[in-house]
């Protein structure tokens, strides 16, 4: 007997992207579905399902320097040690967490990092990377959600224009850390931040009942 799938229980995710003044004022904003989950976010989902307990489980990713290294998504070794991933980045921290960079390349699944990232800092070019803030889950309607945010300032001197957004997870197998792109989305149109102004990106994860 064959079950009709209800598609509106998957997982999906949406974005949004706003630029402000220095006081506040809205200068631009843009909002988006997400469809652009990379190829290493489904492995790591099946090695942290296919584990057991007690089972210091590895595997090979390709990292966001385009490296195979070790992965860990095990039950042993100690939170020191070992991390199946995390996203909740800090401040000045530009490896992991929510990224923006300046490359429109067409999105693909086998990407393993944003094309052209913009660096932390305030040169030329680049943004000032603050902390990765994720919101508890919450129920709104029939839709549970979580979002994970980061702000960025442009201390540059000039304008930056963003064309990409995407998260990179940071996972740790005893000595080995490794960095690993989950999501890359390629903008409908770039998006300016003026010198003195600041972008937040705003990625929403979210199961719909209805």
């Amino acid at each position: 007997m064959s079950r009709k799938q209800d598609k509106s229980l998957g997982l999906q995710m949406d974005y949004e992207v706003e630029v402000r003044d220095k006081n506040g004022k809205l200068l631009d904003k843009q909002a988006g579905k997400s469809h652009t989950w990379v190829r290493i976010y489904t492995r790591f989902l099946r090695e942290i399902f296919a584990n057991q307990d007690g089972q210091n489980r590895t595997f090979s990713a390709t990292n966001t320097s385009g490296a195979s290294v070790t992965a860990w998504a095990g039950s042993g070794g100690t939170s020191q040690t070992h991390l199946a991933f995390a996203s909740r980045a800090p401040a000045n921290n530009d490896a992991y967490g929510i990224q923006v960079g300046s490359s429109d390349t067409a999105y693909n699944r086998d990407q393993y990092s944003l094309q052209s990232k913009i660096a932390h800092g305030s040169g030329s070019g680049q943004l000032l990377y603050g902390e990765v803030t994720v919101e508890d889950v919450a129920l709104e309607d029939s839709t549970e959600r979580f979002r994970i945010i980061r702000a960025f300032t442009n201390s540059s001197g000039s304008a930056v224009t963003v064309k990409e957004i995407g998260i990179v997870i940071l996972n740790r197998a005893g000595t080995t850390l490794g960095l690993f792109l989950f999501v890359r989305d390629v903008l409908a149109s770039p998006i300016s931040v003026p010198d003195g102004a600041s972008l937040t990106v705003r990625y929403r994860i979210f199961v719909s009942y209805a």
